[in-house]
């Protein structure tokens, strides 16, 4: 008698094998797939369906499988999330970091002049600092806007330069009547000035000392700006007078012609023309300006630097010849 055996049907599985490393036929063979591993453990533990997988491998999972599964899936959320938010914050670390040092090294190569900074000032050369103050302020927003950015830049150089020279030397000076006298120092030069026949340097002197007596500075000092504008350049003659008016003149000659130049370390002079540099046409253009500013009235420069200047540019301008004045004066014709 044939024994016959009662087969018992099964219910056939998606998968392969059921191991640790199954992997779901519908999804990713990636042997780590969290998901895949969840769902081979509920078949093993009996808690697999019978029907087939359509899909991703959790489109039959019992109650158990399918909260470790959402676990699962929240956790690889989280870490993903956590290792973008990271590289956005080192990202933009970076970037803010960048941003920073680039502003600190215009500031350091270029910053804006004083009536235009948030302190209104900055140390942009070695060892000293444009004052800061309300009055130096109003000096650099007078001139800036009175003389224009050529004049201004210039004024603010000699300033540098003269600050440097008292540092190096010893001298006294108060910094904020300094950076007044060298703003208003080329002051007369302005067309304010286009009917004037004082000497330019005196029309700049009386300017400052208005300014300073405006804001309440003292008449002493006052009488110190004035003193040091009106006699910057007579050389010879401001040394005797008083520092300041000594620092005004050897800056404006260290700035158009280079007088002491070798007395400033190079860093010094680096940086001094590093924050307010001298244009290439300088000289010309300087000349020029003052020319232009005191061809109607020469006569106001016989006797000085400036001569030679009308001179240059005027070819029918006569220096005055102080020998041969005394020759034909009347004392001379007397005789």
């Amino acid at each position: 008698m044939r024994s016959t055996m009662r087969m018992e049907h099964r219910p056939q599985s998606t998968f392969s094998t059921v191991n640790d490393d199954s992997r779901c036929a519908c999804c990713c063979q990636d042997p780590m797939h969290q998901l895949c591993a969840v769902h081979s453990t509920a078949i093993r533990n009996g808690l697999g369906g019978s029907r087939t997988v359509v899909g991703k491998c959790h489109s039959y999972l019992s109650p158990d499988a399918k909260a470790a599964e959402v676990c699962m899936l929240k956790r690889n959320w989280t870490m993903k999330v956590t290792r973008f938010v990271g590289t956005a914050c080192a990202v933009l670390l970076i970037l803010v970091l960048g941003f920073v040092q680039t502003s600190n090294l215009r500031a350091a190569g270029r910053a804006p002049a004083p009536d235009h900074q948030s302190s209104d000032t900055a140390d942009r050369t070695p060892n000293i600092a444009i004052p800061d103050s309300k009055l130096a302020r109003d000096a650099a927003r007078y001139i800036r806007d009175s003389e224009g950015e050529f004049l201004f830049e210039h004024s603010t150089r000699v300033y540098c330069w003269a600050a440097l020279t008292a540092q190096r030397n010893g001298l006294p000076y108060d910094p904020q009547l300094l950076y007044v006298a060298a703003m208003f120092h080329d002051y007369g030069l302005t067309e304010n000035y286009a009917q004037s026949h004082l000497r330019y340097e005196v029309d700049g002197a009386n300017a400052a000392r208005q300014f300073l007596r405006s804001r309440g500075v003292s008449e002493a000092a006052s009488e110190q700006v004035w003193l040091a504008i009106a006699l910057h350049t007579t050389n010879g003659i401001p040394a005797q007078v008083s520092p300041l008016a000594a620092l005004v003149a050897q800056g404006a000659n260290m700035d158009l012609v280079g007088a002491g130049y070798d007395d400033f370390a190079a860093e010094q002079r680096d940086a001094v023309e590093m924050a307010y540099p001298h244009p290439q046409d300088f000289v010309e253009v300087f000349m020029r300006t003052l020319y232009d500013s005191l061809r109607h009235r020469p006569e106001t420069t016989q006797g000085t630097g400036l001569a030679d200047v009308m001179a240059y540019e005027d070819p029918h301008f006569v220096r005055r010849d102080f020998s041969a004045l005394m020759r034909n004066s009347h004392w001379a014709a007397r005789k």
